[in-house]
């Protein structure tokens, strides 16, 4: 018999497979789509995970998702660490899944949470090197290899790195087909 509702590999919702991300290399990232913001830290790749102190603010640590040899696309058993890029006048609001908003209210280097938007907008910038510069006033998001995380800082850190964004997707399979030649009978 046939299931009623089969599952293929090609089915986004099917939990088997996971949730897919593609490398963004757009000049400006689309507004109301998830994204993973990711640090490319000698070939392994990490995501950031949503802050998850009750003091309201908190630095962004970071989950292993792959190695850079793996391509431009990234696999996850949940979106949890996805964040939405929300459309906001001259600029973008981020949100992550625990639906907090993010900001950098703050002499300090810490992001900001809070459950509605902040007054400012996040600015984001393409970098020649396929990363973003994502800036909240005169601060701006970088992975600090010192202290294993993201944070939000005045100035470019020593060894510091900045976020690529990997935006989610639907994965797709390529059919590959065998052709026998004519003259041997054989596969080609």
């Amino acid at each position: 018999p046939t299931p009623d509702d089969p599952s293929t590999p090609d089915d986004p919702s099917n939990p088997d497979d996971g949730f897919y991300w593609v490398k963004c290399t757009d000049s400006q990232p689309a507004a109301g789509k998830q994204y993973l913001i990711v640090v490319n830290n000698n070939g392994s790749l990490s995501a950031m995970k949503p802050v998850t102190s009750t003091k309201g603010y908190g630095y962004g640590y970071v989950v292993s998702v792959g190695k850079a040899s793996d391509g431009d696309t990234i696999t996850t058993i949940d979106n949890g660490n996805a964040f939405l890029l929300e459309a906001a006048t001259n600029g973008y609001y981020i949100k992550d899944s625990n639906d907090k908003y993010y900001s950098n209210q703050s002499k300090y280097n810490s992001f900001t949470i809070q459950g509605s938007q902040p007054d400012g907008v996040w600015a984001i910038a393409y970098n020649d090197d396929g990363t973003y510069k994502l800036t909240y006033g005169t601060k701006f998001v970088q992975y600090s290899t010192q202290y294993k995380s993201f944070g939000v800082y005045s100035s470019k850190q020593s060894g510091a790195i900045y976020p690529s964004l990997y935006t989610a997707a639907t994965k797709t399979t390529t059919a590959i087909q065998t052709i026998g030649t004519a003259d041997s009978g054989h596969a080609a």
